[in-house]
């Protein structure tokens, strides 16, 4: 958990319950007039209730889609009214996703796109994996390879011309032996790539597929300016271009002072540049939870629909770090499950009911004035004040 910093900034609520007695004693016929019921979050108590490891699958499962694709599967699990009903849906699913994007990762670009017009083109779900099924099928000698010249297979075909890169598919689909792979993938890889030593080629081993890929586009530029990259059938003769928005910000670093001597590329250092340990669950680095206790939010946070889940990611991006550092600090420690989720729900309508406000609270409590106060009390209900106010106690302490 994290600790609270000697240098508190001032709670999401500081001061807030100062009026709360006076409101309640003289005004107690305003008390929540104001709660606009139609904002509250909604969540999915089925969802919810899941064991951990049909949550975590869940989780692993929605990380793998795009917005359009989230927002889909959330309409089909808001039907399903059964938990075991759920539980097999969310297995089936992510086995069926894990299977159609390592398909997806192994084909050439041309070849993914004539797949998913195919996949447009079957409305049955059997049907669809009858089809991913029979296109693995013919990619199983790539399966049955050694891992580190699967991922070299998956890097080569995302970053070579799409000629090339349909060439090596057709190469490997020939081959009868892993060691056979091996060898074909390693002709086609630059020659730094065939000298890195054992605790750079681990590290790299273990970088997000985005980031391998931009080492090697650096490394094949490198190769280019030597003259070309001999691939046997394919033979690069002109210099292979690298965007450079495409490369770390400390790429410099790594190829020398001078900008133009990409033949003096250190791939060593370039990969222990990279960073492979940035958390992809969409929270990104202003979520200041790491491990279990970040994995515990995400989970927690699912309950509630895509579009509520932005209006936090929203807050959290306009709150001072310091804020929600002190907000997280109390968060576990202070709140049985049941209220975390509660409150949780509580800032989302706040934010929903007034942004500029929330921000205000959470970032500058003391400019806050009493009708401001007054208002924001008149807009929460008897749960949320409390959470509201045990909230501001724990920072207060």
């Amino acid at each position: 958990m994290l600790h609270k910093t000697g240098q508190k900034t001032c709670s999401f609520f500081v001061h807030y319950f100062l009026v709360y007695a006076i409101v309640v004693a003289y005004f107690p016929c305003v008390s929540c007039s104001g709660v606009r019921h139609e904002l509250m979050p909604k969540r999915n108590k089925l969802l919810g209730s899941l064991p951990g490891k049909s949550k975590k699958d869940y989780l692993i499962l929605i990380q793998m889609m795009d917005d359009r694709e989230r927002e889909q599967l959330e309409q089909e699990v808001k039907t399903i009214k059964d938990l075991d009903v759920l539980k097999n849906f969310i297995k089936k699913s992510l086995q069926n996703r894990r299977a159609y994007d390592n398909l997806l990762k192994r084909l050439p670009k041309p070849e993914r796109i004539a797949l998913e017009q195919k996949l447009a083109k079957v409305a049955d779900p059997d049907g669809q994996v009858k089809l991913i099924d029979q296109h693995s099928n013919e990619l199983q000698v790539i399966e049955n390879a050694f891992m580190p010249d699967r991922q070299h297979y998956i890097d080569l075909v995302e970053v070579l011309p799409d000629d090339q890169a349909i060439a090596l598919k057709n190469k490997i689909v020939q081959a009868t032996s892993p060691n056979e792979v091996g060898q074909l993938i390693a002709s086609w890889l630059p020659e730094s790539f065939k000298q890195l030593n054992d605790h750079a080629k681990e590290k790299l081993s273990k970088l997000p597929d985005h980031e391998r890929q931009k080492i090697l586009k650096a490394a094949m530029s490198q190769n280019g300016k030597k003259g070309g990259l001999d691939m046997h059938t394919a033979t690069v003769t002109e210099k292979t271009s690298v965007d450079p928005a495409a490369l770390p910000p400390s790429y410099e670093e790594a190829t020398g002072p001078n900008t133009d001597s990409i033949s003096q590329l250190d791939i060593h250092k370039l990969i222990e540049q990279m960073d492979g340990g940035i958390p992809q669950d969409g929270w990104g680095p202003k979520l200041p939870l790491e491990g279990e206790e970040r994995e515990e939010f995400v989970l927690l946070i699912m309950e509630f629909s895509e579009s509520h889940q932005k209006v936090l990611k929203e807050l959290f991006d306009k709150a001072d770090r310091h804020s929600i550092a002190n907000f997280f600090a109390v968060f576990f420690g202070g709140f049985n499950e049941k209220e975390r989720i509660e409150l949780l729900a509580t800032i989302i309508y706040l934010y929903k009911v007034d942004p500029l406000l929330t921000i205000k609270l959470c970032n500058n409590p003391a400019s806050v004035g009493w009708w401001d106060r007054f208002s924001l009390y008149k807009k929460t209900n008897p749960t949320q004040l409390n959470l509201l106010k045990k909230l501001d106690e724990l920072l207060s302490q």
